[in-house]
């Protein structure tokens, strides 16, 4: 069957005496069958040393190794009236009965008319002198090498000196440039140039490693483009390689520093956890001493151990009010604490909003007549029932209406409205006091957020009130916002649906 294809087909035995060289071979070489068989095939290559013979030797040594097929490109050969030709194809191991090597089998895909030299641009010397001209004195290295196994290299630039060799070590022979790239990126290096070939594009750009000729190892940036010959066959790259050590060594040494602030990172999400649990804890602790303080406190003032008189009342009530701040503030300590953990639990049920107002309204009563202060409340009582958890919105009504009185000198007015819209409730509360200026607005409801220091030492709280209202808010599905005139008052919006 090889010996009837049209294209060429030869083969050698273990010690690459030829065994079979068909119709095509005889056609493509003027060679006659019989002339050929049992010569070695090396003898019908160039008796004068050339690139090729070396690279194709290799190429044939790594078949054998590999046992994989593999293509070759530029397999020199003499024909019959002493013309030098290039063959491209296919080398083929053959295995024997127990899968050890047995000899070649290869096969012509393409016959390259021209000799290798004249791949090249016919005006090479003119090419070598305007790129030795252009990179004399620049970073950037230019190269011209064959599209050959391990890319053989025609030309380089006189600055290669900055990696300690000179042009020579190439033209030579003695180096081709494989045999500079580090041994690790080798093959990466030869994966993508094999993608580039097989592929319609003609650039390649990558970053890898190489050797200087002291050993040392360099990272350099690679450019480079493929041409290809009439035929479409790869011929040879043309590009630059520039070295990029230096910005390695700084992209190594930022990810050292990146390394090291997400170990950090991770260290403070501990110790942030850690002050959740603290939080959490002491205001647990808390909250309990603090209902005993406010139940004993009731009875004493209701006179339930006994007549007091009305100063003593008096003192006992400021002791109540007092108490009643101190437990909102570890409340929401507490809630703040929960949310950072994720195990704020809600209770949902069907609940009437005007009870929800009346319930935050009496609890801040007190403080409204202890600062002389004018209460207005505008609640239809049938508004309609919404689905909410009565305890949360009792608790952020009661934040937001001790904003109010915070900030409402004595004598000033505080108003509660609500109403129905479309598919929501909308309360409103508002004051005339300070105001805040617009440009803060929106910095209110992050968490601990407050104006300035002198605002925190001369109304106090701790500036995670309107933040905790935010998040009951929107487990309700519901919206919160804040208008504001400095100098003239505040109304907070909550929209909660149906």
């Amino acid at each position: 069957m090889l010996d009837s294809m049209s294209m060429g087909a030869w083969v050698v035995d273990k010690d690459e005496n030829l065994t079979m060289f068909n119709k095509g071979m005889e056609q493509i070489t003027g060679l006659a069958k019989e002339e050929t068989i049992g010569t070695n095939l090396m003898q019908h290559i160039p008796e004068k040393p050339m690139k090729d013979v070396t690279h194709f030797r290799e190429l044939l040594l790594g078949v054998k190794d590999s046992l994989k097929p593999e293509h070759y490109y530029s397999f020199p050969i003499t024909t019959s009236d002493g013309t030098l030709i290039y063959l491209s194809g296919i080398l083929i191991p053959l295995l024997d009965e127990k899968d050890n090597y047995d000899g070649m089998l290869g096969i012509v895909e393409d016959v390259i008319e021209q000799k290798r030299e004249e791949k090249i641009p016919s005006n090479i010397t003119e090419i070598y002198k305007k790129l030795d001209t252009i990179y004399k004195d620049s970073p950037a290295i230019a190269w011209l090498m064959t599209a050959e196994k391990d890319w053989p290299v025609e030309f380089v630039s006189e600055n290669i000196a900055q990696f300690g060799y000179t042009p020579e070590d190439f033209k030579s022979g003695h180096l081709i440039y494989a045999d500079i790239i580090h041994p690790d990126d080798r093959e990466i290096v030869r994966f993508e140039t094999c993608k580039l070939e097989m592929s319609e594009r003609a650039h390649f750009k990558g970053e890898y490693r190489i050797l200087t000729k002291s050993g040392d190892v360099r990272w350099v940036l690679d450019r480079t483009w493929l041409e290809r010959d009439q035929s479409g066959i790869p011929a040879y790259y043309q590009g630059i390689i520039i070295d990029i050590t230096d910005l390695k060594k700084t992209e190594e040494v930022l990810q050292k520093y990146a390394d090291e602030l997400a170990k950090l990172n991770e260290e403070l999400k501990a110790l942030d956890k850690m002050k959740n649990e603290f939080l959490s804890n002491v205001s647990h602790e808390l909250k309990t001493p603090l209902v005993s303080i406010k139940g004993y406190t009731e009875l004493i003032n209701e006179g339930v151990l006994g007549e007091i008189n009305d100063e003593q009342k008096k003192a006992l009530s400021t002791i109540i009010r007092s108490s009643e701040r101190l437990r909102r503030l570890v409340d929401s300590l507490l809630f703040i604490s929960e949310i950072q953990a994720d195990t704020v639990e809600y209770s949902f049920e069907i609940i009437q909003i005007t009870e929800i107002i009346d319930t935050a309204v009496e609890d801040i009563f007190l403080q409204i007549e202890e600062k002389g202060l004018t209460l207005e409340k505008k609640v239809p009582v049938d508004l309609p029932f919404i689905n909410g958890d009565a305890g949360k919105l009792a608790d952020m009504l009661t934040n937001i209406l001790d904003n109010a009185i915070k900030f409402t000198p004595a004598g000033g007015k505080i108003s509660v409205a609500a109403s129905e819209e479309k598919n929501n409730i909308h309360i409103g509360v508002s004051d005339n006091g300070i105001g805040v200026p617009k440009d803060l607005l929106p910095k209110l409801f992050q968490k601990f957020y407050q104006i300035d220091a002198s605002t925190r030492r001369k109304y106090g709280g701790t500036g995670s009130g309107l933040y905790i209202c935010q998040k009951i808010v929107e487990a309700h599905n519901g919206e919160i916002w804040m208008e504001s005139e400095e100098g003239a008052g505040t109304t907070v919006h909550i929209m909660l649906p149906k």
